[in-house]
Order: structure tokens, then sequence, then C-alpha cells
């Protein structure tokens, strides 16, 4: 049986998988249901609401911390996929698949922790600008996302801010509320673990 959403006189059978991978690399910047069409930046900021309930597009999550150590140091230690399990409190497993050389295009497979069960997070580097920021996209349950660091300078060393952006299919927007605890639970950890590590006197 096929879900059908019709809006005006026209029906669709969204393909919702396609449709997200396309929103998430940036080759589908309008996200079109029938009728609609809204840009990423509008949905985020104000849902748009119809008959069938609300539909959000994207789940953004954003947390910073300040670290006791220049943007250099902080850079080069997040950057090094060997430190990897140091910091991310969920990640037990982090591998290169195409060489030790990390930069634009490097792909790599996490293998994460969760309710008592592993689970891999493949993705690819899409930024690397030393000591600036470092962003990547991935797939993660059949579900595309962009994540990503960023590196000021304060007075105090650094500030970190951790960025998320993931995609969620309008049939499943009740899960958004559960999926952005888990996001920003998932990132206060990992923030409050990197801060702990760089600033231990054994940090490198």
């Amino acid at each position: 049986m096929k879900w059908r959403l019709t809006f005006g006189n026209r029906r669709f059978i969204p393909q919702y998988a396609a449709l997200a991978r396309d929103v998430a690399v940036g080759r589908r910047d309008w996200l079109g249901l029938g009728d609609l069409h809204y840009p990423r930046e509008d949905l985020r900021r104000d849902p748009p609401t119809r008959a069938c309930g609300i539909i959000r597009a994207m789940l953004k999550v954003e947390r910073d911390i300040m670290i006791a150590r220049s943007v250099e140091e902080v850079f080069a230690f997040v950057s090094d996929f060997d430190n990897f399990t140091r910091w991310s409190t969920d990640v037990v497993k982090a591998e290169l698949l195409n060489g030790r050389r990390v930069g634009v295009g490097t792909r790599a497979r996490i293998t994460r922790r969760a309710l008592g069960r592993h689970f891999d997070l493949l993705f690819e580097m899409v930024h690397f600008e030393p000591p600036v920021r470092l962003s990547f996209r991935g797939e993660m349950f059949g579900i595309p996302f962009h994540s990503g660091l960023r590196f000021d300078p304060v007075d105090a060393g650094a500030r970190v801010t951790q960025s998320g952006e993931v995609v969620i299919p309008p049939l499943l927007f009740m899960v958004e509320p559960t999926a952005r605890q888990v996001l920003v639970t998932m990132f206060e950890n990992d923030l409050r673990k990197l801060k702990q590590v760089l600033e231990s006197d054994d940090w490198s």
C-alpha cells in the first residue's frame, strides 16, 4: 500500500528519502510538496501547517563551550581521527576509509554506542579550514545529516561551537522533540569531554 497526499487537484507519492538527501546535500533548496514551496530557512523559523499536521523539514541544534587552549591546539586535536574516541563520549571506533590524510573529501566510518547496541555512521568531510572550522555530511539510519565544528579565538582560549542539521521526513515530524533532545545531549556530552581532555595536564 502506498500513501498519497493530495493538494488541490494533484496527488503525490512522496519519495521522502530521496527528497531528504537532495535537501541535505544542497541539490534542492526548496521543499516541494504539492502546492507548498518553502525555503529551508523559512521552514526552520516557522514550519508550515496544513490539515495533515506540521511539516518539519530540518532539525538544527547548536551548542558551544569555552576551552583554555588556543584554537590551533583545539583544531589539531579534534581533526586527528586517532583522538575521536577520547572526546566523543559514545564513539567506540573511528576509521578513515580513504587513506590517512584528513581534508575535504575524507571519508570515515564511526561506530557509536547507544541503547546497548553499536551502529555505524558514514560521513564525508565537506569543509576543512584550519584552524577555523571543519564540517561533514553523512547518513545515519538512512537519514542524511550535516554536522560541524567552528573554532573562534577568545581571550580565555577558544570557543568551540558544535552544530548539526538532520532532515526530518514530513510524516515523522512527531519524533522531532526526541531527536532534538538526543542531539542536544550528545553535543553537550562531547563538548564537556573535549574540554576535560584538553584542559588536563596530559592531553597531548
